[in-house]
């Protein structure tokens, strides 16, 4: 179920929005992209889409993903070396597992340590690397609302560096990904997408709610 705090942003869309199950099992953010994929005709299997993401820990010159690597090395190193660790972050950056003394640069042998993780889905669910990856590979943007016990915010994954040719929504329940339907449509062009719902694209930050 959406956030009822969209129903004032989008008032005259929020009925026509609705949310669509996907996998439990760690692979929901790439079922997300497989069902809104497939609604034109272009379905990419979840493992697939998984195995695009998790690749780009393996180049070694791309500077976007060597960036996200170090966060997350600096962020898993904080968590595990805390007296009483935090399960539900260690949980989340899980993937990280066997890096925890690792030192950047990453040699290829840690690298290929932290594609096999990301390749499990026990141990990776897809995060803002995965979206931003996929984005950019499908020349989508992605409209993230997320939502949980404390609060409700729009997270919006922004980036100039390419040109979308279509939109999509995605809702985040804690660390479940589901895709949302606008009049039965997943993906829309600039031009064809309701007025209310394109205001949100025009924000390129996060805004609290």
């Amino acid at each position: 179920m959406l956030p009822t705090w969209i129903r004032k942003e989008v008032p005259s869309s929020f009925d026509s929005m609705k949310v669509h199950p996907t996998m439990g099992n760690g692979n929901c953010l790439f079922d997300s992209f497989n069902i809104m994929l497939s609604s034109v005709k272009h379905p990419v299997d979840p493992q697939s889409l998984r195995k695009f993401v998790a690749l780009t820990v393996m180049d070694e010159k791309d500077e976007k993903t060597n960036e996200t690597i170090k966060s997350w090395l600096e962020i898993f190193k904080g968590i595990v070396q805390e007296k009483h660790i935090d399960k539900s972050l260690y949980r989340e950056y899980m993937f990280m597992k066997g890096l925890e003394h690792a030192h950047w640069p990453f040699s290829l042998e840690q690298r290929t340590l932290l594609f096999n993780n990301m390749m499990n889905p026990s141990l990776y669910w897809g995060e803002q690397h995965a979206v931003r990856v996929l984005e950019e590979y499908f020349r989508i943007r992605m409209l993230v609302f997320c939502s949980d016990f404390q609060t409700s915010r729009l997270c919006w994954n922004y980036n100039s560096s390419y040109k979308p040719i279509c939109y999509g929504v995605l809702l985040l329940s804690g660390q479940h990904y589901q895709p949302v339907s606008i009049n039965r449509k997943f993906i829309w062009a600039w031009t064809d997408m309701p007025r209310d719902v394109r205001f949100f694209f025009v924000k390129p930050y996060t805004q609290e709610k």
